[in-house]
Parts: structure tokens; sequence; C-alpha cells
């Protein structure tokens, strides 16, 4: 594993496990955070940060990454919550603040990007 030039793990064919000791593909991290930014770069916002870096250091450490990824995506697809945010920061700082207890579905809210999700 290594770090790209913007603090991002490069393509890496691998596993990580989270905090809640579950083995999670490398890929599935990269295909959200893929989901993610294409979703937000069609409804006008560009988060030009590690995201991918974020999401895979605070899973192994903090939170299992379904519970992160999950509320991630919540936050996205509600559009209340998506206009409280426009870098990953100010996503940590909703996590924190407002979706800490929320309970999710990831499986459910990742089906809901991906149809939402035009990719040409």
């Amino acid at each position: 594993t290594y770090l790209n030039f913007y603090g991002e793990i490069d393509r890496y064919s691998g596993e990580f496990i989270d905090k809640a000791g579950d083995t999670r593909n490398i890929e599935t991290l990269e295909e959200d955070v893929f989901l993610m930014r294409e979703y937000l770069k069609q409804s006008g916002i560009e988060i030009a940060s590690n995201i991918k870096s974020f999401l895979l250091s605070n899973t192994i450490e903090n939170i299992p990454y379904m519970v992160l990824a999950g509320k991630f995506l919540y936050a996205l697809l509600d559009d209340e919550y998506q206009k409280k945010f426009t870098s990953t920061s100010e996503l940590t700082d909703l996590y924190n603040n407002l979706l800490v207890k929320k309970e999710v579905k990831y499986p459910d809210l990742k089906q809901q990007l991906m149809e939402k999700v035009s990719i040409k």
C-alpha cells in the first residue's frame, strides 16, 4: 500500500480490516468514493480532497466501514444535509454533529446512489 501525491491510496487490489474486525476489499472503497465524487459533481459540488484516504484511515482506526460510508452516502442523498458541506472536513463535522446516532443501511443507500449517478 502506498499514498499518491494527493495523500490518497493508489490503485491497490487487496483488503483492509475495519474497526469492526471485518475484512473489506479496497475496490469497494474505490467504487464508493468514485460514486460519491460523481454524484457531487453532478450536483455542482467539486470536492478536491482526500476522501479515499480519509475513509480508509477512519474505518481502520475509529468506525466500521459500513457505518461511516453509509452515513456519508446518507448525507449525500439527503438534500438538506448535502447543502451543509463542500469539503471532507465539513462532511466530518456533519457526521460528528448530526449523523453520529443516525441508523443507516449501507447497501440500500449505495444502491440508491448508483441509480442516481449517470456515468458518461
